[in-house]
C-alpha cells in the first residue's frame, strides 16, 4: 500500500523538495551557514519583505556575534530605540 503524505505544500513543493531542502540545511557547516546568512539578509515587516545590502547584512550579524545576541533580538532592538526616540 502507498504511503499517503499527509502534510500540505506551498504550490510547486512536495515531500521530496522539502527534504532535500531540509537535508541541504542540516548538512552544511556553521561556516557555510554563517556565509549563506551574511550574503542576503531580509527583514519582514508585516506581509513585506525587505532586503538588506550585504554590507549592512554583513554588519549585523558581526554586531550580533559581538554582542553574543541573535540577529532577530538585536534588529529588534535596535527598531524599538528607534521608535522610542521618535514617539
Amino acid at each position: 500500500m502507498k504511503h499517503v503524505d499527509p502534510n500540505k505544500y506551498p504550490p510547486g513543493l512536495d515531500y521530496k523538495k522539502v527534504k532535500a531542502i531540509i537535508d541541504y540545511y542540516d548538512n552544511q557547516s556553521e561556516d557555510e551557514a554563517i556565509a549563506e546568512m551574511e550574503e542576503g539578509l531580509a527583514v519582514m515587516a508585516g506581509n513585506r519583505v525587505i532586503q538588506l545590502e550585504s554590507a549592512i547584512s554583513k554588519k549585523i550579524f558581526d554586531l550580533a556575534r559581538e554582542r553574543k545576541t541573535t540577529v532577530e533580538k538585536l534588529l529588534n532592538s535596535m527598531l524599538k530605540k528607534t521608535f522610542d526616540k521618535v514617539a
